[in-house]
């Protein structure tokens, strides 16, 4: 396979595609029959970028210059976000962003609009995780063909990065959309907040993110549970030197493989062809790894420690109630961090899966002083 070709697909299943319903990545098989097949979160927006829907164009080319197709194999981060901005709202935190029942946008449309908000928190997560080098090429691309003051004024703030990546990544896990992009950056704000001492769960605004975090737990700690009795998926061995399934990679003398940062053993740490097979194998990871559910804060963070403790601190109390539009299992009624339900309403999955309906309810989230 073309190395391009597969960059772009590794990015479009880390992007676009529920991990439930991708087979290897929930350590169960198959994936659940509740789950949209994987194919159908690319359905719609093939359907709309085919009706010429400029929503689905502005998705098409963020997917283009993230990967590198628009810009000589090199991926563009600032590119991305440029394409995304008119689709994802400045403000994105008010209610009316969230409303399923409004005459504009469709259920399509927001189907499309999450996945937006997908590839944003990834972009983000990459500035966020992003070697000096690269880093320096992404303040370049941002004060020139790609500048965006209005939406983001010094491109290599780190904190900026990952608080930015965490609230595209929250609105994507409130309309249930859990991709591995959203996981990424959910884990690596997890791992900060608790860097400076605080309890994700205990901040209502990303309360939607801190959930399928907790959800994605649990489901590790069963599969690791089947694996011990011998009930687990047999794991498909990489068939090149890429740690990544299904990449034939081979690292030829002088290649600059990436190595995934975390605690494990040498022969157990898996070594990467490129950022785009370590960001897509790190779920599949996860199984063995030492330090699982966690990725590393980056050293330049430390600088920016008294700012993100007094940052997120601040968020702990809600002065106002807060109140959220998300699709929610009744199991999430359980935990009282999940917010008081104000109304519900039974509605067609928003990938238009036949057959599936989900339910969306209006939550209002309290300060929770426990």
């Amino acid at each position: 396979m073309n190395p391009q070709t597969d960059r772009q697909r590794r990015v479009v299943e880390i992007c676009l595609y529920d991990y439930r319903s991708m087979p290897g990545m929930t350590g169960r098989k198959p994936p659940p029959r509740s789950q949209p097949h994987p194919s159908q979160y690319v359905v719609n927006l093939e359907r709309q970028l085919a009706e010429g829907n400029k929503v689905a164009c502005g998705i098409e080319r963020a997917l283009r210059y993230i990967t590198g197709a628009e810009t000589q194999g090199k991926p563009c981060e600032e590119g991305a976000l440029f394409f995304l901005d008119p689709i994802i709202s400045p403000k994105p935190d008010t209610i009316d962003d969230w409303d399923p029942t409004a005459s504009t946008p469709t259920l399509n449309m927001e189907a499309l609009t999450v996945q937006a908000h997908s590839i944003a928190a990834y972009a983000y997560y990459r500035k966020y995780t992003a070697p000096t080098k690269h880093l320096e090429a992404i303040v370049e691309e941002s004060t020139g063909r790609f500048a965006r003051p209005e939406y983001q004024t010094h491109a290599d703030d780190h904190f900026e990065n990952i608080m930015n990546a965490a609230r595209h990544a929250t609105h994507a896990a409130a309309i249930d959309f859990v991709s591995p992009a959203v996981l990424l950056a959910g884990f690596a704000f997890k791992t900060l907040v608790e860097y400076v001492g605080i309890d994700l769960g205990a901040i209502p605004l990303y309360r939607p993110l801190w959930r399928v975090l907790e959800r994605w737990l649990r489901e590790r700690a069963a599969a690791e549970a089947e694996a011990k009795m011998g009930h687990g998926v047999v794991e498909e061995r990489p068939a090149g030197d890429c740690g990544a399934r299904k990449c034939t990679s081979t690292f030829a003398w002088g290649a600059d493989p990436v190595a995934w940062t975390c605690e494990c053993a040498s022969d157990v740490r898996p070594w990467y062809c490129n950022i785009e097979c370590q960001d897509h194998d790190w779920l599949r990871h996860q199984k063995v790894c030492a330090t699982r559910g966690s990725i590393p804060t980056p050293f330049y963070i430390e600088t920016q420690y008294e700012l993100a403790r007094g940052v997120l601190g601040g968020m702990l109390i809600l002065l106002e109630p807060l109140v959220h539009v998300e699709i929610m299992t009744d199991e999430d009624r359980l935990d009282p961090r999940n917010g008081d339900v104000l109304c519900e309403s039974d509605l067609p999955c928003p990938f238009g899966t036949p057959g599936r309906w989900v339910r969306y309810v209006v939550k209002q989230y309290r300060w929770i002083s426990e």
